[in-house]
């Protein structure tokens, strides 16, 4: 009869410890060797042939059974443990303690492998932490488990685009958009990815796409426009200069120009017109920015005029620029212009990229008998929604640019606002502002305001 009873028991024991085990069995990794443990020794006492004395047995057989209890308690106080650890990390990652927030998912993920949360934590700080690799291992890990998780797709996207894999990126956004093919998010990241793989055509089908579904989307709309606008491989442009000088008269410039944008780079014909001191002039001149290489390109300039009073009655120019690490881009080179004297003047730029900013510094460097001039140009531009629209700020000071005569060398400031605004489609307005303080004879300075308008149309 105790024999009996003493198996009751033992299944009364099994189905406690699978019931308080049960929440943990499904967050969290089991202590499987702890429970095994209990498990064989559980076993064993079925397999002993238990007599009505055996007391010890039976002493053993009920701390078994406690000992099961105590690892099912930890279990379910661990699963709580692991939840505010997770909160822990998701701070860590907000405040940018990367290396913090990575260590606590890790500790997390050691007993809870398949804790989602927390691996998608990991893997978005790795992401913003630019180490892309880690971050898609543990992004396909959980799509591996559940390939409807949308906020695991997301994060997995733009992990592929910040990383340089915009195939990839796209492959996981026809994968989601065939489950929910109305995402508009998705969609627009699908358009990102077609843009950096340079199939515009197919990411202004996408666009497409969106404002079917919403026809006033103007986010769909300036990108579709801007799209087009990359399309255009020609351009035609006009441009009008007023420099006035209070007591003086004023100087006019205008200029006509024609861009072809080629696989080989751009190529642009321009022919100028000016007017000043009584004196008119013209000039003819071609630029090209022929593609070296993928991080370097090139720029060449050779130009005529009919006299040397208001243009350089030859001129031409080369420099190489070269793309660095980190958004910073760099270059050299040199101007030769012939006046009354000629002058040989040498270039170097070096420019950087931060977001929607871009900030410049250039100097030229004119030696010559009498002793070498300098002219530094500092500049910085904001970029709105596309290359072509920006707001911008410089500053130059050093050698006159005024001065046609290099055999003196004069001084000069000036500050500039411009501002370039697409419309239209294919349409570009420029106008800029600048007010120069010079000096026009040795020791003597005027004011100068120069008003500049231009606009250019893409086809």
């Amino acid at each position: 009869m105790k024999k009996k009873n003493l198996i009751i028991i033992f299944f009364i024991g099994i189905i406690l410890l699978f019931f308080l085990s049960e929440k943990s069995y499904s967050q969290v990794k089991v202590n499987s060797d702890s429970l095994l443990k209990v498990i064989h020794q559980l076993d064993s006492l079925v397999r002993i042939n238990l007599k009505p004395d055996s007391l010890i047995k039976a002493k053993q057989y009920s701390d078994s059974l406690a000992k099961a209890k105590k690892i099912s308690d930890s279990l379910e106080k661990l699963v709580g443990n692991a939840d505010s650890l997770l909160k822990v990390a998701q701070n860590w990652a907000k405040a940018k303690e990367y290396d913090s927030a990575i260590n606590t998912c890790k500790h997390i993920l050691i007993g809870y492998p398949n804790y989602n949360d927390v691996r998608l934590v990991l893997g978005l700080v790795y992401s913003w932490n630019k180490h892309y690799d880690e971050a898609r291992d543990e992004f396909k890990t959980i799509l591996k488990r559940d390939s409807t998780n949308r906020e695991t797709t997301v994060a997995a996207i733009k992990n592929n685009l910040w990383g340089g894999k915009p195939d990839t990126a796209n492959i996981i956004c026809n994968k989601w958009l065939k489950y929910k093919p109305k995402d508009e998010e998705v969609m627009f990241l699908k358009v990102n990815a077609l843009i950096d793989m340079k199939k515009n055509n197919d990411a202004i089908t996408e666009l497409d796409s969106i404002l079917s579904m919403d026809k006033d989307n103007q986010k769909a709309k300036d990108l579709k426009d801007e799209l087009r606008l990359e399309k255009a491989k020609n351009y035609i442009g006009i441009n009008y200069n007023l420099t006035v000088y209070g007591h003086f008269a004023p100087r006019h410039l205008a200029y006509l120009e024609y861009c072809r944008l080629t696989k080989y780079g751009s190529l642009i014909g321009r022919f100028n017109v000016a007017e000043r001191f009584g004196h008119k002039s013209f000039q003819v001149e071609v630029d090209a920015y022929p593609h070296i290489s993928k991080k370097s390109y090139g720029y060449f300039n050779i130009g005529f005029s009919d006299s040397a009073i208001l243009f350089a009655k030859f001129r031409v120019g080369l420099e190489y620029y070269y793309i660095l690490p980190k958004a910073f881009e760099v270059s050299a080179g040199f101007r030769y212009l012939k006046f009354a004297s000629d002058a040989t003047i040498l270039t170097f730029y070096v420019g950087k990229y931060i977001r929607q900013y871009w900030i410049s510094a250039r100097s030229f460097i004119t030696p010559s008998s009498i002793g070498t001039a300098f002219t530094e140009v500092i500049q910085a531009r904001r970029y709105f929604h596309n290359p072509k629209h920006y707001v911008g700020l410089g500053i130059n000071f050093g050698r006159s640019p005024d001065e046609i005569d290099y055999s003196t060398n004069l001084f000069a400031i000036k500050a500039k606002a411009e501002y370039n605004f697409p419309f239209r489609t294919f349409w570009i307005f420029n106008a800029n502002f600048s007010y120069m303080y010079e000096e026009w004879y040795p020791g003597i300075y005027r004011n100068a305001y120069i008003f500049e308008v231009g606009i250019l149309r893409y086809f």
